[in-house]
């Protein structure tokens, strides 16, 4: 499976995108799932996960 960056395959920066949004860290997880929809663009979960904490941060607009 590919790496990131981070040295972290898709499905381990999503568990940790999945875990910051749980524990309430909306800017990281947003930036987690954001790196994901690149490397993953036609994934629907992570669309709808970065769509929810956008809207939890009332950025509703940026997830048009």
């Amino acid at each position: 499976m590919r790496k990131n960056q981070f040295n972290q395959s898709p499905d381990e920066l999503f568990q940790e995108a999945i875990k910051l949004h749980q524990e309430g860290k909306l800017k990281k997880a947003e930036a987690s799932y954001l790196i994901l929809s690149r490397i993953t663009p036609n994934h629907p979960v992570i669309f709808s996960a970065l769509a929810t904490v956008l809207m939890q941060q009332n950025k509703s607009e940026l997830g048009i």
